[in-house]
């Protein structure tokens, strides 16, 4: 089974907690729950849980429009995407150029041309940080150059891929809060997945990373929620606070969950869940 079913390089993403979410919706669910991410990024684990039929349906929603832009472009704009990448070259001066884009925020820019630049930095920078400069350094002298990260073929038959279960995929681009409480609304059988912002480094991972009050709010919303949620979240004594009468469990680098401390990030569940593992 493949690992990575995304195109992009994310920081932090959970796609290795997989089985663990597997073995989670076979102990809650009588069938497939429809699957909803909050802050999308990546969305690895999201893919990973639809191509392998585990989930009905997945919502990917994420504030950053750039991110926004680029699964836009994937699922809506497939063929035109999948056209650049395999036209552009991979080099400082693109980079550049594709820096420039991603930098404007104008409304000269389309949502294609946007996507394209998200997706070419992501896969030239340093660790894939949108912020972050071109691995091998400007002068490529470094020991990865940059296009060590832009292996065409896989990226264009994974994009394929995404697009070809567009009509089980439905994408948004709106407030976490908005969109949870909208969502559970709306619609029963749903298992909420939230990769929040770090507590502590967000700043230096996201463009629209969270103050303390709006983890304050995103608690707030989601103990008011009908569905299941889990929630992953930085290692850090304000969370556990906060999220005191939920017993948030640690889990270690290899994501099997852990009741003692092993690890940087730790798991949150809802009340509702009748086994959590």
């Amino acid at each position: 089974m493949k690992k990575h079913l995304t195109p992009l390089r994310y920081p932090g993403g959970k796609s290795k907690l997989y089985l663990f979410i597997t073995k989670l919706i076979e102990n809650n669910f009588s069938f497939k729950p429809v699957y909803v991410e909050a802050f999308a990024g990546g969305a690895g684990l999201a893919f990973q849980l639809l191509f392998n039929e585990k989930v009905s349906e997945i919502y990917l929603n994420d504030l950053d429009e750039n991110i926004y832009a680029f699964w836009a472009s994937v699922l809506y704009e497939t063929n035109a995407l999948i056209s650049l990448i395999e036209k552009t070259e991979v080099n400082v001066e693109t980079w550049r150029q594709q820096k420039a884009i991603y930098k404007d925020n104008s409304c000269n820019k389309t949502t294609l041309q946007k996507g394209f630049a998200t997706f070419f930095l992501n896969r030239t920078n340093r660790s894939g940080i949108l912020s972050a400069g071109p691995m091998g350094g400007y002068e490529q002298k470094g020991n990865y150059k940059i296009d060590s990260r832009f292996n065409k073929p896989p990226l264009i038959a994974l994009i394929r891929q995404i697009a070809s279960f567009k009509d089980k995929i439905f994408l948004s681009n709106l407030d976490a809060k908005e969109f949870i409480a909208s969502v559970d609304a709306q619609k029963d059988n749903l298992l909420f997945y939230l990769d929040s912002p770090y507590f502590l480094k967000g700043a230096n991972l996201y463009p629209h990373f969270f103050k303390e009050q709006n983890h304050i709010e995103l608690f707030e919303v989601l103990n008011k929620l009908r569905n299941k949620w889990l929630l992953t979240y930085d290692d850090h004594e304000f969370i556990h606070s906060l999220y005191h009468d939920y017993n948030p469990s640690f889990f270690d680098l290899n994501y099997s969950v852990q009741t003692k401390r092993v690890a940087q990030e730790i798991l949150i569940f809802s009340h509702n869940f009748i086994k959590k593992f």
